[in-house]
């Protein structure tokens, strides 16, 4: 039986510019842009499938693909209705507001978006360029991602943060229902 490993063993990693350091690994993550699969004829599907099969084999390399529902930042997309033509304006405004109504509390705009990604780790340069040369021969769309966004993946995925929510108020609130809730169900059975 393996011995248990420490908690911080397990969360030991530094983010750096664009890959995630664990002792002296490098682990890049790629966002893979699927097409809308729903939407595909039996034809256009066994294509993609195809592609990703052979970009994988090409790549000749462990791939680890993982999926994360994630903070997605729409403020560019707000700025750039909101600096279109003003002739524009009875649309933008409606598409404006539509990305308004998902702005959370600290003042950015934000939606829930499910994200794909290619996880590696590389012994040297050659490595990730092939990698990267295997995705593009085959045409898959993806992007080498950076820090900011490498941050905002670690900590929807282990802070489960999508909202600026205050759980220690959460739960406060949700215990004085509970008591009130307890005090009553009590006066009722006396």
């Amino acid at each position: 039986m393996k011995k248990a490993e420490k908690i911080e063993n397990l969360i030991s990693f530094s983010i750096k510019e664009n890959y995630v350091s664990v002792n002296k690994l490098q682990f890049f993550f790629y966002r893979f842009y699927p097409p809308n699969l729903s939407i595909l004829t039996d034809y256009e599907l066994e294509a993609e499938i195809s592609a990703l099969e052979k970009a994988l084999e090409a790549a000749n390399m462990a791939v680890q693909i993982f999926a994360l529902d994630k903070v997605e930042d729409l403020s560019k997309n707000k700025s750039f209705f909101e600096n279109m033509d003003e002739r524009y304006k009875e649309y933008t405004n409606q598409i404006v507001d539509q990305i308004s109504s998902h702005d959370s509390s600290d003042s950015r705009t934000n939606s829930i978006q499910r994200a794909y990604y290619f996880i590696i780790s590389v012994k040297s340069e050659t490595e990730r360029t092939n990698f990267e040369d295997a995705l593009r021969d085959n045409n898959i769309k993806f992007t080498l991602i950076n820090k900011t966004e490498l941050i905002t993946v670690f900590r929807n995925f282990y802070l489960r943060e999508f909202d600026a929510f205050d759980l220690y108020y959460f739960k406060k609130e949700l215990k004085n229902k509970y008591d009130f809730a307890a005090k009553r169900t009590k006066k009722e059975n006396d």
